[in-house]
């Protein structure tokens, strides 16, 4: 048993073949971590997988990922603008087809996710 009052939800990478269920299935996360009195926290992704891989638009999932941090009033770290300035977007080289992060990637999202927890915590 978790008696968690914040959480953290980065999904999203091993969807880029079922993009289109992504949405309604992101959403249940966030109605059942509310439902129980837990705050989410909403995490963008680096790569863009659905896209090269799925046929989805660019940024596809980050958007479903947004969209609902706006409409239930809940934090979003958007992972993805944080690592838009590193060497690959944080990623390590994988032919066009990348998506783990790679030592710099890694680094910066252990400080957003520290960062982000700090303002959420001490608003």
């Amino acid at each position: 048993m978790s008696h968690a009052s914040i959480v953290f939800i980065a999904l999203g990478t091993g969807d880029q073949f079922t993009w289109r269920d992504f949405e309604v299935h992101y959403r249940a996360l966030i109605d059942y971590t509310l439902g129980r009195g837990v705050l989410p926290v909403l995490v963008t992704k680096a790569d863009t997988l659905e896209s090269l891989e799925g046929g989805a638009e660019p940024g596809y999932i980050n958007s479903v990922i947004r969209r609902p941090g706006q409409e239930y009033g809940v934090p979003v770290l958007d992972f993805s603008l944080a690592v838009r300035d590193l060497p690959n977007g944080g990623l390590l080289p994988n032919g066009g087809h990348d998506f783990h992060l790679n030592a710099a990637g890694i680094g910066r999202h252990i400080l957003a996710t520290l960062q982000t927890l700090y303002v959420v915590l001490y608003p």
